[in-house]
């Protein structure tokens, strides 16, 4: 009845937000987010704040890639918010911090300083674009920077050294279930 009046209404209607329960039984489900409304009130509301600024962030220009990957379920959002908040030093706020939370963001979201962006943002200080300092074959932007195949014959072997110091590391400190996490991790195409 409540609804009907307000839909009606050309007045607001306010709620005494103290006389709502705890806990409520509704779902909501804006762009098929399907998120029950069983917990908190305001838990619940962090979560559709959080919900709808995730989807204000991918529908950027420089989110394409991001957005496909993601409405086709690439993406395993809870590895994501493990990478936003894992913090290497141990400060809860440093300038090294700060600017590790600026990389990442960076990184993410396809603004590294390439000279693409360079020559966009300094018109005056760079006039043509430059090629990438790697392969001297392509444009430099921040998609051929995870493509250059001299990039990734650089990168690669890195990255197989860290894997093999992850994977020496849970063998010194995990009790029981190591060869799972390292059966996952071998089997990750993040790795391969």
């Amino acid at each position: 009845m409540l609804s009907k009046l307000g839909h009606n209404s050309n007045h607001d209607i306010s709620f005494n937000l103290h006389a709502l329960p705890s806990t409520l039984s509704i779902i909501w489900d804006q762009h098929n987010a399907h998120i029950p409304i069983d917990k908190s009130v305001r838990q619940i509301c962090k979560a559709i704040t959080h919900s709808q600024k995730l989807y204000h962030w991918l529908n950027h220009s420089t989110m394409t890639q991001i957005k496909t990957a993601t409405y086709n379920q690439q993406i395993n959002f809870e590895l994501i918010a493990k990478y936003f908040n894992y913090n290497p030093y141990n400060h809860a706020t440093s300038r090294f911090l700060t600017k590790f939370r600026a990389w990442q963001l960076k990184t993410s979201n396809n603004l590294l300083p390439t000279m693409d962006r360079l020559e966009h943002l300094y018109p005056k200080l760079i006039r043509n674009t430059i090629n990438c300092w790697l392969c001297n074959a392509h444009i430099e932007t921040n998609d051929h920077l995870w493509t250059c195949t001299r990039g990734l014959h650089t990168f690669i072997p890195h990255l197989h050294r860290y894997v093999a110091e992850l994977i020496r590391f849970i063998r010194e400190h995990c009790d029981q279930g190591d060869t799972f996490l390292e059966d996952n991790i071998k089997r990750n195409n993040i790795f391969a």
